[in-house]
């Protein structure tokens, strides 16, 4: 089918379209116009509103407007009270109210239908009801004079109208009741807003959100009463603090229903106002009590203990880490707290920090929803009650100020749960030192231990996505991952005593954080021995791989207290753990530079060593010319095990930086000997399989330290690089395998008259190209790496690449998959056996990523197109409820592919 003639008129060429918008200085230019055309409305705006707040005052002087929100209301219901309202006859209006009420008291399940037809009268007809219970005018009677006599007759009406708001009120409460009950949230959310928003037809916005508010207290203190059980003794505190952190979880998506709920109805302040008076002003009352309970039962622990203490001799009095004292009691009740009670406390403070940071995220969507007007809040449909624009509802403000005016500065609520915290913050203070210095001690010393009884030197090692639960925060190609395992411990301690140090806002918390960092560095500092004191048995004693480990281990310490300066320098710029880090980057460098240059010094030395091998002037042909030498050999699977051991246990990064390191040197070690062999004849073939071998293993090494396609055919474009040396050296020792081992007669034809300079100056350039050795292996050792000539890898090229790398590389993926239009992904789609009427997971992954694969929308119409039609997937799309017309659905989505593929 031909779609370019059918669409080629509607679409629209994008460089042309590009070449007529503004430069950057017009756009400029026309911003800064319309920024002065706003400031100057916005001055116009408060002159009218200050003028109008004037008159008022003037004119009426039982109203006073204050502020600009007064003046709103003042005007909104001004405007609303002034519009013209059909007369009715008073009779006709009692008859009405009373039948009303007699419906809904004779007849069940008739306040749905009821409600709708007030909605109907209120929006069709402009009539409106009384919403206060004080009596007032009653707008179905028409405008009078201020001066005029009330007539009792409106009080009847009034009454009525009371009882039959009474009757619907308790209709919808029970409603709304019911409505926390259903676990689909979206649906309870969809629920509860239809509530509320009935509710505001029949009552002011305070009595509503009153009546609201009390409903989600009882269910609040209901969940607060099951999961915040008073703390005892008998209970284990790992438990607790599980079941806190699961309540947070639980009160956060009460919080998020309630936000999602009201945010579109009340006003923000409003909104704010809610949630911190129903649930985070209630939860800190909760922990508050809690935390009294803990403290009043350790002070009287700590209090039996110093009794006990003072029984025995004065020698042991100083090993007492808490004692009642004068100072102490001037500070505050200070009590001893175990590494567990502080861990416990620790992950409390953990769960409101997490509870605090989802809150705020949530509530920014209300500042920035400040700035942008948005629909009226309780204007309600017919049907449905959803929100209408054609009239703002009666009693509450229809848009608040604070979306019609420019909000400068906006404050989240004061979620003062800290304060309850301020009384265990001095025993914190005093016994986070010393249990944090104890804990390291007690491991680095089991650590000892377990060297002493072991066998083997070998480290015991764990994976670092166990232990390191905030992995993010470090990109993945800088995350080792292996560590030791005693350092794993300790950091692991150090994280769960990190949120009592992140608690610090004011100066109740600060003497916890101080304690906490001045820990840490000592900390630091035995790690960093202790790592410095594992070194130093290799190589005599410990194997290679704990070098790796070491190094791994120290890159970790490194990046956990990178990241805790960054958590607790807060605004200031000046770096709290200075020193730590800076001797551990230190460490980290040596280590680096001393596994590189052993292992180049065991090429050297040792491997590539072998006086049999090596005996180039020996008449007799080595293993007659039918192997490579045993050291090439050996040092092939050296750098097996090296590759293993680097892409196993350091860092992606680092591991390719040293295997890079590593085949540079040594290949520049090869390049030298190999240069300098004088062979016999015998021993030609030889040198010829030596070069031969090297160039296939640096050939395969190539793909696993190369980053990207550009690197491993464009090594030119990176001088400086390592890969380029080692092309380089690759080049080197194929000059020399030409000169070493081609036959002596094709020599001397070629160059016995010399080289002219046009045959000169013509190779060249040839000889200059990096890839030029791999060019002339190929021909007898077939590889997916191609010539530079051609531009990119073969599919299974790039695959190989992206296989090869130590750890997930998301570019080179992404580049994989639109290979060659997206061949895998076509490969993928095709032999992938999912169920299209259950929903697949794999196809809705493509979609999704080549959907936001904007520069590519050739691939998303190959890859989908073809596979729709191979599968005969038009029908099933055509059979989708909604779906109207098979031939429309297709129109459309070669029309997006048409355009698509003319912007580029």
């Amino acid at each position: 089918m031909d779609w370019g003639d059918k669409y080629s008129h509607t679409s629209f060429d994008l460089h042309c379209l590009l070449n007529s918008l503004p430069g950057d200085l017009e756009f400029k230019q026309i911003f800064s116009d319309i920024d002065e055309k706003i400031e100057q409305n916005a001055t116009s705006i408060e002159h009218c509103i200050k003028e109008i707040q004037s008159e008022v005052n003037k004119q009426c002087p039982d109203v006073q407007l204050q502020t600009t929100t007064d003046c709103f209301e003042w005007l909104d219901n001004y405007n609303y009270n002034s519009s013209k309202s059909p007369s009715i006859p008073h009779g006709d209006l009692i008859k009405f109210l009373k039948t009303l009420q007699d419906s809904l008291k004779s007849e069940l399940n008739q306040e749905e239908v009821i409600l709708d037809l007030l909605w109907d009268l209120s929006c069709q007809s402009s009539v409106s009801f009384p919403a206060t219970l004080s009596g007032a005018s009653f707008h179905f009677l028409s405008r009078t004079s201020l001066h005029s006599v009330e007539d009792d007759s409106s009080m009847d009406v009034q009454s009525i109208w009371d009882n039959v708001r009474l009757h619907l009120r308790r209709f919808l409460v029970n409603k709304l009741q019911s409505h926390n009950e259903i676990i689909n949230s979206q649906h309870k959310i969809w629920l509860k807003k239809q509530c509320i928003q009935q509710l505001l037809f029949l009552y002011p916005e305070s009595e509503v959100i009153i009546k609201y508010q009390s409903i989600q207290n009882k269910l609040l203190a209901e969940l607060l009463q099951n999961c915040f059980p008073a703390y005892s003794r008998e209970l284990n505190l790992d438990i607790m603090a599980h079941g806190y952190q699961s309540t947070m979880l639980r009160l956060y998506s009460m919080i998020k229903e309630d936000f999602n709920t009201l945010h579109e109805i009340l006003a923000p302040t409003s909104t704010l106002k809610f949630i911190k008076e129903t649930y985070l002003d209630t939860v800190a009352e909760e922990m508050a009590k809690f935390l009294e309970n803990f403290c009043e039962l350790q002070f009287k622990e700590s209090a039996i203990r110093v009794i006990k203490t003072s029984k025995s001799s004065s020698r042991h009095r100083g090993s007492v880490h808490a004692l009642v004292t004068p100072e102490c009691s001037q500070k505050g009740r200070n009590f001893f707290l175990s590494i567990n009670e502080l861990k416990f406390l620790a992950q409390l403070v953990k769960s409101f920090l997490k509870l605090e940071e989802n809150v705020e995220e949530l509530l920014e969507e209300i500042f920035i929803s400040l700035k942008t007007p948005r629909n009226p809040s309780g204007i309600l449909e017919t049907s449905s009650w959803k929100v209408v624009t054609e009239k703002p509802k009666r009693n509450a403000t229809s848009v608040p100020s604070e979306q019609l005016l420019p909000v400068k500065e906006a404050t989240l609520p004061d979620f003062r749960w800290r304060n309850a915290f301020k009384e265990v913050s001095l025993p914190v203070a005093h016994c986070i030192t010393a249990a944090t210095e104890d804990f390291s001690t007690k491991i680095l010393q089991q650590e000892q231990n377990e060297r002493s009884s072991a066998v083997t030197y070998a480290m015991n090692l764990v994976n670092v996505q166990q232990v390191w639960q905030d992995s993010h925060v470090v990109p993945e190609e800088d995350q080792p991952k292996k560590i030791a395992k005693f350092c794993s411990d300790i950091m692991e301690k150090l994280d769960t005593m990190l949120p009592l140090a992140l608690a610090c806002r004011d100066d109740s918390f600060q003497e916890i954080r101080a304690n906490f960092v001045e820990a840490c560095c000592k900390v630091a500092t035995a790690v960093l021995a202790r790592l410095q004191e594992r070194g130093k048995e290799f190589p005599s004693r410990a194997p290679l791989t704990n070098l790796h480990t070491l190094l791994s281990t120290a890159v970790y310490v490194f990046q956990h207290f990178t990241h805790f300066d960054n958590l607790l320098k807060e605004n200031t710029k000046k770096p709290i753990f200075l020193v730590p880090v800076q001797r551990y980057q230190e460490f980290i460098n040596t280590l680096q530079f001393q596994v590189t240059d052993y292992c180049v010094r065991v090429c050297a030395t040792s491997i590539l060593q072998d006086a049999e091998s090596h005996h180039w002037d020996d008449y007799k042909a080595f293993y007659e010319g039918e192997r490579c030498s045993f050291s090439l050999q050996m040092w092939h699977y050296f750098f097996c095990a090296l590759h293993h051991d680097l892409w196993t246990i350091l860092p992606p990064k680092l591991a390719q930086e040293i295997l890079t390191d590593v085949l540079e040197k040594c290949l520049g070690l090869l390049a030298s000997r190999y240069a300098r062999a004088h062979p016999s004849y015998k021993r030609t073939p030889q040198i010829r399989l030596d070069v031969t071998t090297i160039l296939i293993c640096t050939e395969n090494l190539l793909w696993s330290i190369c980053t990207s396609v550009q690197k491993l055919l464009n090594p030119h474009q990176y001088i400086d690089d390592k890969i380029f040396k080692i092309h380089t050296h690759c080049n080197n020792l194929f000059t020399t395998l030409v000169i070493l081992t081609s036959p002596l007669t094709e020599l001397y034809q070629t160059f016995q008259h010399g080289m002219d300079d046009s045959a000169s100056n013509s190779i060249k350039p040839f000889f200059k190209q990096p890839l030029h050795w791999f060019s002339c292996i190929s021909h007898f050792y077939p590889s997916l790496l191609r010539a530079p000539s051609s531009g990119r890898l073969t599919a299974e090229g790039q695959l190989k690449l992206l296989l090869s790398q130590p750890g997930c590389n998301w570019k080179l993926l992404l580049e994989t998959l639109l290979q060659q239009d997206g061949l895998l992904l076509r490969i993928l789609l095709k032999s992938s056996n999912d169920n299209l009427n259950q929903g697949s997971s794999l196809i809705e992954t493509i979609f999704k990523v080549l959907y936001h694969c904007n520069f590519s929308p050739q691939t998303f119409g190959n890859v989908f197109v073809s596979y729709m039609e191979e599968e005969q997937l038009w029908n099933f799309l055509y059979n989708i409820p909604g779906m109207k017309n098979l031939l429309f659905v297709e129109e459309v989505f070669y029309g997006y592919l048409n355009i698509s593929l003319k912007m580029l």
